[in-house]
């Protein structure tokens, strides 16, 4: 899925308790792209050696080398998230919800993704099963996925106006 739509997903989602939360949740929705397709892209835009060129188009992850898909498993595992949100949910006493926007980008990318691009490896560091799925970009993912956000917000808008109007 594209990065602003897992932002938007994040906050609707999980930060509905305030500004704060909102926008948490943003962010850590949208951290594995920021640890996988952030970390290699910056790595092609400075056209380091061993670096695939952007000039012939989207790199596939193939092309860059293996410590930078490192960062591309680590943020897209299920694995890693769900341990980080265990130690940081034992260490408050509660869980931190906004956490859960990295979780719900990576549900969403498994069947989003295909394995010819970024495919989701879920389950890194246990296995490298990824699954197949229907590239984001198309339409019968694109068109729902924007109508339903667009739906979401209309909804949070108005129960926020109602419950406004109830004070």
């Amino acid at each position: 899925m594209d990065v602003f739509s897992h932002a938007l997903w994040g906050g609707l989602a999980l930060g509905r308790q305030g500004r704060r939360d909102y926008l948490a949740a943003m962010a850590f929705s949208l951290l594995p792209d920021l640890l996988g397709e952030g970390v290699m892209f910056t790595l092609a835009l400075l056209g380091l050696d061993g670096m695939p060129s952007l000039a012939q188009g989207h790199p596939n992850i193939t092309q860059f080398p293996p410590w930078a898909r490192t960062f591309y498993n680590f943020g897209h595992s299920l694995i890693v998230f769900a341990v980080l949100f265990a130690l940081v949910w034992w260490r408050r006493g509660r869980p931190a919800l906004p956490l859960a926007g990295w979780g719900l980008h990576v549900l969403v990318d498994i069947p989003c993704h295909s394995v010819a691009l970024f495919p989701t490896p879920f389950l890194w560091p246990l296995s490298d099963f990824k699954v197949d799925g229907l590239p984001w970009g198309n339409a019968w993912i694109l068109v729902p996925n924007f109508l339903l956000l667009t739906g979401g917000y209309l909804l949070w808008l108005r129960s926020r106006r109602t419950g406004a109007a109830r004070d």
